[in-house]
């Protein structure tokens, strides 16, 4: 339940720095005594929480959504893509997940998390990559 609290006030919190009005002929660089990067910072904070909601009730595709929004701000925030990963993988786009947690490893390598999440994946892959082969030859046999 708390999750369920937690997302809406992270939405609601979005709703409102999006309805900060930004694009204009001119931008502004200060806006409600916020520079625009601190509110585009902001939000891509609140996008990564309510990504973190949206994992624990396993709905990948908002996940999925979310953390590219983060990373469109911020392409080296390691959580987000741990959590891209862990979306893709789940709604079977092995290939991105991968090189998602490879760019996590890369950037944390140190990161025990994603290094025992690469193992699961890359078991994970070849099993799958093995039914895939017997079901090539039963059909070529």
């Amino acid at each position: 339940m708390q999750y369920v609290d937690a997302s809406h006030r992270f939405s609601k919190a979005i709703k409102l720095l999006s309805s900060i009005p930004i694009a204009v002929d001119e931008p502004p660089t200060i806006v409600d005594g916020l520079t625009v990067s601190e509110i585009y910072s902001l939000k891509a904070i609140l996008c990564n929480n309510l990504s973190s909601c949206y994992l624990k009730h396993h709905d990948y595709d908002i996940v999925i959504e979310l953390c590219k929004k983060v990373l469109e701000q911020d392409d080296r925030n390691v959580k987000a893509m741990y959590k891209l990963a862990i979306s893709y993988f789940e709604v079977h786009d092995y290939h991105k997940a991968l090189e998602k947690l490879e760019c996590v490893l890369k950037l944390d390598p140190e990161n025990k998390a994603a290094t025992d999440k690469m193992k699961d994946f890359v078991q994970k892959v070849n099993e799958t990559n093995a039914r895939v082969n017997a079901m090539f030859k039963k059909m070529f046999v």
